[in-house]
């Protein structure tokens, strides 16, 4: 239908309505039923005549965006053809008349995103650390390491990438010296829900190179 072929399903009535001039326009000529039957001298099979003055039906369109999420688009197809009728006797009154038909219907079109956002994950290295005096040791993540994360969606141009981060269970390995893994994770969420994650991991160990310190007192000779 002239640039629009899918429209047809959701339009044929309004188009053959079109075709067919089967409309009443203003109340004044009714084209379906046959006209204006005052005279009762035509003859029974006179009937006025109904003519597309215009082959081209001239469409048009407009979306609005009804909802996001998934984004349902209402689009309104305007239909117009211009057609005229005049009147089956050879009375000399000019009974003709002619008008711009116009047809509108609506098509809903969704559409859904359900493509997670694509995340990236960079683990800091393996830290170790000696235990000071006191047999401790800074193992936070600002002492041993941040991961860092990206993120991008196909539609949420705004998506963002959030670094979390939980410790496992403490290997000891001696008194002042253990070890355990740092888990990282990046998750990301777009506008429509999708979410994405990825994990590294990351191994600490705190060790204790400090001897014991000694003291000696000596007898006298």
């Amino acid at each position: 239908l002239l640039g629009y072929p899918n429209l047809e399903a959701a339009c044929v009535t309004l188009v053959n309505d079109v075709y067919a001039c089967g409309e009443t326009w203003d109340g004044d000529v009714d084209l379906r039923s046959g006209g204006d039957d005052d005279d009762d001298d035509d003859d029974d099979d006179s009937s006025p005549s109904c003519t597309i003055v215009s082959d081209t039906v001239l469409w048009s369109h407009e979306d609005v965006i009804v909802s996001t999420c998934p984004t349902l688009i209402e689009r309104t197809f305007t239909a117009v053809i211009e057609v005229s009728t005049s009147p089956a006797d050879d009375d000399d009154d000019d009974d003709s008349y002619s008008d711009v038909l116009t047809f509108v219907c609506t098509q809903y079109i969704t559409v859904e995103d359900n493509t997670p956002p694509a995340v990236t994950i960079h683990c800091p290295d393996d830290y170790t650390v000696d235990a000071d005096e006191h047999c401790n040791a800074d193992t936070t993540p600002s002492a041993a390491g941040m991961a860092t994360g990206t993120a991008s969606d196909n539609c949420d141009t705004g998506v963002t990438a959030h670094v979390t981060h939980s410790d496992g269970a403490t290997t000891h390995l001696c008194a002042g010296s253990f070890s355990f893994v740092r888990t990282w994770t990046v998750t990301a969420t777009d506008d429509c829900g999708n979410s994405a994650s990825t994990t590294c991991e990351q191994t600490i160990t705190v060790e204790d190179n400090t001897p014991p310190a000694v003291t000696i007192h000596c007898p006298d000779d």
